[in-house]
């Protein structure tokens, strides 16, 4: 996998927006744009910040040969620390929790919502982690 191809993927795994991955790393969200296509190489301070940022080493970004990490530890866009998952989301009163749906109550269930925390900041994430399910909704 290329360099251009973790640096999309990876900032998608970690929900951010070229927007925020720009501001993150001082650069325009051009030139995001341009690494992502394959149209420019990050300079060596943009590299460390980007391994800093993803958790993994420039070594990884640059090796051709290896592809995606998984599983990925999911790390606060805030902080940088590595998140505390699995919380389960519950709704007062409500004997379900809360289910994604695509229509109506219990119609099309998605999967289980979870949560991950950073111990830092106290920031919060929800994720499914079963997502094949919604790539099959996707497909159709």
């Amino acid at each position: 996998m290329k360099l251009n191809e973790k640096i999309k993927e990876y900032r998608k795994i970690f929900n951010l927006s070229q927007e925020q991955l720009a501001e993150k790393l001082s650069v325009s969200r051009q030139v995001i744009t341009k690494w992502e296509n394959d149209e420019g190489l990050p300079e060596i301070g943009n590299l460390k910040a980007i391994s800093k940022i993803m958790g993994i080493s420039i070594d990884y970004l640059l090796d051709e040969t290896k592809k995606l990490e998984y599983p990925l530890k999911r790390r606060c866009i805030r902080c940088n620390i590595e998140m505390i998952e699995n919380f389960d989301i519950k709704v007062e009163g409500a004997g379900y929790g809360i289910k994604l749906t695509q229509h109506g109550l219990f119609k099309d269930n998605l999967g289980k919502i979870q949560c991950a925390v950073c111990p830092e900041c106290g920031y919060m994430e929800t994720y499914i982690e079963d997502t094949n399910k919604v790539k099959k909704l996707l497909k159709k």
